[in-house]
Parts: C-alpha cells; sequence; structure tokens
C-alpha cells in the first residue's frame, strides 16, 4: 500500500474537507446523488463517506435493501461521480454502529464473560453468554446481531460476507467507527488466557471476582485486561486492515473506545481518526493527540477527525463553531477533516429535509451552506500545508496504559471513551497537559512502540519522525522490557 502523499492521484480530493454522508434507508436514487455530489463538490468538499443508517419517517416505500444488488448499483453510482468530480468514497463494512448483521450466528457473536458464585461454599463459575448486542441504529437489510472483536472467527465472517460486494469497488477506504462494543469474551477466551498468560483462568476465578486479595485480584484482572486487549489488535483490527487492503483499499479506524492501548489501536490503520463531541473541552487537545501521535509515530501521512459531531441542536450550530473546533484540531496533529455530517435528501423533500439527530446540520439545506464554501477554501489550505508537510514535535511521551489497567476497581474491558473521564483520573495527564499549555510539542509512545525506536546520534528515530527524548510521567506500573529499552537509550 503506498502511503506516499504525493504519488496518490486523489490529492486534492485529499487536501479538501470530507463528509459522512448518511443514506437514510439508503433511500437513494442516480438523479439525487449525481445532483448532490455536484453541490458538495462546488462547496468545497473533497469527498464522502456513506454511512448507510434507519429509515426517514414516512419515506420507508423508497427504502433500498442494504448490500442488495439495487444498493450496489447506488453505492457504484456514487463512486463513478465522485472520480468524475475529483472526489472519492470511503464505506464501513456494515450499516449503522457496530459490525454485524443477520449473518452473525450465536456462536460467533457479541459476548461477556459471566463469573458468578456458584454456592455458599464460596465455588466461583464463569461463563460465556451472549450480550445481546444488536447492529446500532441500522438499515433495511442490516439488521442483526453485532459480531464479536474477540473473535478470529467473527471477524472472518464479516471478511467472508462482506468481500463479494467490496472486491473490485472503488473505495478510497474503508471505514470503522468508534470502538461501541460492549463485549468482554468469546468461546474460546480461556484458551487464548492461557497461550498467552501461561496459567489457567479457571483456578483464579474468585480473584477475577474481586473477592480475594487485593494485590492478587489485581494481577489476574489486569492479565486478562491484556489479553483482551491483545486479541482485539491482533484478532480483529489488524486483519482488518490487511483485508481492507487485499480489496485494494486503505482501512480509516477510530480506536477511541477501545479497552486497550488506543496508540496501537490508532496506528494499526492507514488512517488514524480521532472525533470532538459538543464541542472544545479541556482534555480535547489531549485526546485528539492519540490519533495525530499514532500517524506520526507509526509514519502515517493522514491523521483526520469526525469532526463537528453534535456541536449543537439542529441548526443552532455555526461556522464559527466549527471553524474554532477545525483549528483546535489542526493544532493538535490533526490534517484531514471529515465533518459529521450531512443527510442525503431528495430533491422533492421539503425543508428542512431528511436529518440524522446526532449530526451538525452540514447540509444544502442550512442557511450556513451559503458560506460553507469559504470555511472549506480555508480548511483545504491548511491540509494543503499539513500534508505536504512533515510534523515537528520534539519529544516522546510515554502513556502508562498500565497504570489504569491495573486498577482493580475497573470493569473488565471497560473502554478508553473519546469524553476522556478515564483520562481526568490519570496522574500523568498532568504531565500531558503541563507540557501542552507551556507549548511543548510532544507525542505520545506506546510500550509496543518503544520496542521498534532505533537510536542514532543520539536521536530517537521512529518510522515517521525524529525526536529529541522521551518524557516518562509519573507511573506505577511498567513492563519490564519497556524499562530496559527506556534505561538502555538513557545510557547512550
Amino acid at each position: 500500500m503506498n502511503t506516499d502523499l504525493t504519488a496518490w492521484p486523489e490529492l486534492t480530493a485529499l487536501t479538501r474537507p470530507w463528509t459522512r454522508w448518511w443514506w437514510l434507508g439508503s433511500a437513494v436514487d442516480k438523479a439525487n446523488l449525481t445532483r448532490l455530489l455536484e453541490v458538495y463538490h462546488k462547496a468545497g468538499l473533497g469527498g464522502v463517506e456513506i454511512t448507510c443508517i434507519y429509515s426517514a419517517k414516512g419515506q420507508e416505500h423508497r427504502n433500498i435493501q442494504y448490500m442488495s444488488s439495487d444498493w450496489l448499483e447506488m453505492v457504484k453510482h456514487a463512486i463513478v461521480e465522485a472520480e468524475r468530480l475529483g472526489m472519492k468514497v470511503d464505506l464501513p463494512p456494515g450499516s449503522g454502529w457496530r459490525m454485524g448483521g443477520g449473518f452473525i450466528t450465536d456462536d460467533i457473536a457479541a459476548a461477556k464473560l459471566s463469573n458468578t458464585k456458584a454456592d455458599a461454599t464460596s465455588n466461583y463459575i464463569a461463563q460465556n453468554k451472549l450480550s445481546g448486542e444488536l447492529v446500532k441504529r441500522a438499515g433495511p437489510g442490516g439488521t442483526g446481531k453485532a459480531f464479536n472483536p474477540y473473535s478470529k472467527a467473527s471477524f472472518q465472517a464479516v471478511a467472508n460476507h462482506f468481500t463479494p460486494a467490496f472486491k473490485g469497488l472503488g473505495l478510497r477506504a474503508q471505514f470503522h467507527d468508534s470502538w461501541e462494543y460492549e463485549s468482554s469474551s468469546c468461546s474460546n477466551l480461556f484458551g487464548r488466557f492461557q497461550e498467552k498468560r501461561g496459567y489457567d483462568l479457571n483456578d483464579y476465578l474468585k480473584e477475577l471476582a474481586g473477592d480475594s486479595d487485593q494485590e492478587l485480584s489485581a494481577r489476574v484482572r489486569y492479565d486478562l485486561q491484556i489479553t483482551l486487549s491483545e486479541m482485539a489488535l491482533y484478532d480483529f483490527i489488524i486483519p482488518w486492515s490487511e483485508w481492507c487492503h487485499k480489496l485494494g483499499h486503505l482501512s480509516r479506524n477510530q480506536a477511541h473506545g477501545t479497552p486497550g492501548n488506543l496508540l496501537d489501536f490508532y496506528a494499526a490503520a492507514d488512517i488514524p481518526e480521532t472525533e470532538v463531541c459538543w464541542g472544545i473541552k479541556v482534555e480535547t487537545p489531549l485526546l485528539s493527540k492519540f490519533a495525530s501521535s499514532a500517524a506520526h509515530v507509526a509514519g502515517k501521512p493522514l491523521a483526520s477527525s469526525e469532526t463537528g459531531t453534535w456541536l449543537s441542536e439542529h441548526f443552532h450550530e455555526t461556522l464559527a463553531s466549527v471553524k474554532l473546533l477545525v483549528d483546535n484540531l489542526f493544532v493538535s496533529g490533526i490534517n484531514h477533516h471529515v465533518y459529521h455530517g450531512t443527510a442525503y435528501s431528495p430533491i422533492d423533500v421539503e425543508w428542512p429535509g431528511w436529518l440524522f439527530y446526532a449530526s451538525s446540520q452540514l447540509n444544502p439545506l442550512n442557511t450556513i451552506w451559503h458560506d460553507f464554501g469559504k470555511l472549506n477554501e480555508y480548511v483545504t489550505r491548511c491540509q494543503s500545508i499539513l500534508q505536504s508537510g512533515e510534523h515537528d514535535n520534539d519529544l516522546l511521551v510515554y502513556f502508562p496504559i498500565h497504570d489504569v489497567l491495573h486498577d482493580p476497581k475497573r470493569p473488565i474491558a471497560a473502554l478508553f471513551g473519546i469524553e476522556g473521564d478515564w483520562l481526568k483520573n490519570l496522574e500523568a495527564a498532568k504531565t500531558f497537559k503541563k507540557l501542552w499549555e507551556r507549548g511543548y510539542s510532544f507525542d505520545y509512545v506506546s510500550d509496543l512502540q518503544i520496542t521498534e525506536i532505533k537510536l542514532k546520534d543520539r536521536m530517537l528515530i521512529t518510522h515517521g519522525a525524529t525526536y529529541r527524548a522521551i518524557i516518562v510521567p509519573p507511573c506505577q506500573f511498567m513492563p519490564v522490557d519497556t524499562l530496559e529499552l527506556l534505561v538502555g537509550f538513557s545510557k547512550q
């Protein structure tokens, strides 16, 4: 996969901002697809991410079944028309949120670990139970059970289901939305745990339940947290990205929400993507930098953002508020904006047209569209510079994820959500914030990424950049391998 920006023919499409394009009920037709793409292009958009969701109320008669031959014909038409205009198209493998659908059977569906006391003798029983998760807000034809992100077999079912339709489809990238899975187990969890950790988790069910010695319980629960993180990364995210490449697509991933190290999950994709909900908070740049840091350290040319998620109530958002958010993300290292978002709406539908409930309404029926092109010109100029240059961050800052995962009160497979509540309670976050406020340029670095650093002329060399030093913030837990590498760097 060529990640040299100068070699990508869609450079103009990349430098322009994109938008998420809601297809409500997939109720689209060729005439409106062409009309709207021309309107979007004229306003300065460079591409669209098609996301198929539930129907517009009262318009069910227009619906097209997701993954049907008619649906695929509409997607192909959109791609051809986008190409004609110098635009590109992304598409997630699934309708709504969470991969899955009617093809997911119980044996590979989302599941949770149940560890309960069996009787008064304090014996515990651990079971893998179906979580009951469904694809969220799916469109007609896309409903069904959520797949299991810890199961190789479950992901293979996803790949098998979508490959016939996606093969040869001229997408720029496949897109995976933020981690909104509730799973914490899979059918072979205990076997995989023993492979990775070297002992039988069945011997420590009391400790797993937190009903034993606190230190031992914390260690057992930590081992399970790490195991699930590794399974999600190596059995799902990395194979998904490899599958994208086999089909000729890039992979674009929102890693936030994962139960493991955000940096590794972001870096596993060609385009790491962050998200900002409701507007700018104190933690916003510190959270956004996880995606851009992963891109910089791993040598990925693009770091994107789902920009403007529900900035305000419908038609109350302003271009000024969008620009403020865009600028905040630019200085956080983001160089590829994907607005959230724009709902497809047929020309015969009265104002305000079809809408999505959680979206900033960046569509032609909003009065701000008249000046939307001016904002897009500004974003394009900034992105042209940021994408053609290289970042100049001096410092790497170690992200001590093990401090979080060692917390015995942390639920198993708890998510590192984009809201950042977990960051507020992390002692190291004080260091992140102090560096940011004092104007130091830095990227986060994970344990896995540290193993790949080379030292040359007293400089730290990663896949994509050169740094002067690694800062280790206050932390209590660190893998021995990481500590040895850091000591080795220090001695040199």
